[in-house]
């Protein structure tokens, strides 16, 4: 078995998507309106607390709260308010079902990766994967000796961590 570094990739949302080029165009969906309103950070179950009692309906969607309003001005509006009242930062973003938004719910959740399936809901678009913070990341080839095919490309490795960096 031979370990090669064959590149490195730049992240710049703190995630990495694997997909087969030619699905991009095809399956690459922008989000075209708002369809609810996602908030996390320091006060963020403060606040979930007084829009509970506002009457708002809040699920929790991977590392963030999630509320179906399409109202985005309002309901951010009111999330920045509450922070400043109780002196907790929270973030608050647009959810619009983009295919960027949809990477960000599985790699801000527990597991940090997940897959991305087809617009159909079939698996196997790609598979997105959080690196825990925004850099550069060597990309390995793993050849192994396959009888009958000689020496091959067996499978990649992306270096999130190396415990030697200092």
């Amino acid at each position: 078995m031979k370990r090669k570094l064959i590149g490195t990739v730049a992240v710049d949302s703190g995630q990495l998507l694997i997909i087969d080029p030619c699905y991009i165009s095809s399956e690459w969906k922008e989000g075209e309106e708002v369809k609810a309103v996602d908030f996390w950070g320091e006060g963020e179950d403060d606040v979930v607390h007084v829009l509970k009692q506002r009457g708002y309906h809040i699920e929790r969607v991977s590392g963030a709260y999630r509320i179906n309003d399409t109202d985005f001005d309002k309901v951010s509006n009111e999330i920045y308010e509450l922070s400043a009242q109780i002196k907790k930062k929270v973030m608050v973003s647009p959810y619009t079902g983009s295919t960027y938004d949809k990477i960000c719910d599985l790699t801000i959740g527990e597991e940090e990766a997940g897959q991305l399936n087809f617009e159909s809901g079939e698996e196997g678009l790609g598979v997105a994967v959080g690196t825990g913070a925004d850099g550069y990341y060597n990309v390995y080839a793993i050849y192994q000796e396959i009888e009958g095919l000689g020496e091959i490309l067996t499978k990649i490795e992306i270096e999130l961590f190396n415990e030697n960096d200092d």
